[in-house]
């Protein structure tokens, strides 16, 4: 699914956050919107898939609700919290668990709780929805944050279905990407020693040098353990070697090298329609388109 929502000036965030949800768990009829919702520049698309999540606890907390989809190999679910209670941000909390009887969560993903995209109710504005039952995609057209909140499943190459197979991030250098808890040789992992590096190709970042002079690349994503942050001694023991799944295999997302494309450029991969995502520095993400 892929809805371009647009939001008029003096828009109402809790209005925001019911439209929200209400595309996120498959809405399509633009008449379910609410009056914040520029109805006739909002679009909706799900010609390559739908939205594919579920409302699992209405009353998570004031202006959030709590999400879920399952895991593509039926082991259990992926939970986020849609918060839009920090004034001109929507946040994108991951958990391993959400228990909407105590309206709490487990196991935060590192970082969820305190990067998320602009949103100016003042003057209004569009947020970019990209959604399937293996991922979810929030951007902004504008703000100083407007590169997209990423929700992303991966297959497990490291890890038995205890664990959850999700990871979060946002389309900048300055916060890695985190998963809730991690399985390594030297325990569980989790909070702010859950950093995962998003690699390809067996390099670990995507590199201009790749493909100068060259066609657009897109490229495979595969999630490796990085520890705590960049200074981890686990970094160069475990992290090297431990490869925690595909996120290509399970979500159909790629990576693009900066330099050969542009945020909003629209290419083809495998008969599929994709869009790239802008992102900060190296960080392309392709993203089907509806």
């Amino acid at each position: 699914m892929f809805a371009s929502y647009y939001y008029n000036a003096g828009a109402s965030v809790a209005d925001i956050l019911d439209d929200l949800v209400l595309l996120l768990t498959g809405t399509t009829n633009k008449a379910y919107l609410s009056a914040s919702c520029n109805k006739d520049a909002t679009s909706i698309s799900t010609l390559i898939s739908v939205a594919g999540w579920e409302l699992q606890d209405a009353s998570a907390g004031t202006n959030g609700k709590a999400l879920r989809s399952p895991y593509v190999d039926g082991s259990g679910y992926k939970y986020v919290y849609i918060d839009a209670n920090v004034s001109g941000k929507i946040m994108v909390r991951l958990y391993e668990i959400w228990n909407a009887a105590s309206h709490s969560g487990t196991n935060l993903a590192n970082g969820s709780d305190t990067s998320g995209v602009s949103m100016d109710t003042g003057t209004g504005g569009r947020l970019q929805l990209y959604a399937s039952a293996r991922y979810l995609i929030i951007g902004a057209d504008t703000g100083a944050t407007p590169y997209p909140i990423c929700v992303m499943e991966m297959t497990r190459m490291g890890m038995d279905a205890l664990y959850p197979a999700s990871i979060w991030g946002n389309l900048t250098t300055s916060l890695p990407s985190t998963s809730p808890r991690v399985s390594t040789p030297a325990g569980d992992r989790t909070g702010s020693n859950a950093y995962v590096t998003l690699c390809s190709l067996g390099i670990s970042t995507f590199s201009a040098a790749l493909c100068a002079a060259g066609p657009l690349a897109a490229l495979p994503i595969y999630a490796r353990f990085r520890g705590a942050s960049n200074t981890s001694s686990e970094t160069n023991t475990l992290g090297r070697q431990m490869p925690l799944g595909s996120v290509t295999a399970a979500s159909g997302l790629y990576g693009v090298v900066k330099g050969v494309a542009s945020g909003g450029d629209n290419i083809v991969i495998n008969s599929t329609a994709y869009t790239i995502l802008p992102g900060q520095t190296w960080q392309f993400l392709a993203v089907p388109n509806g």
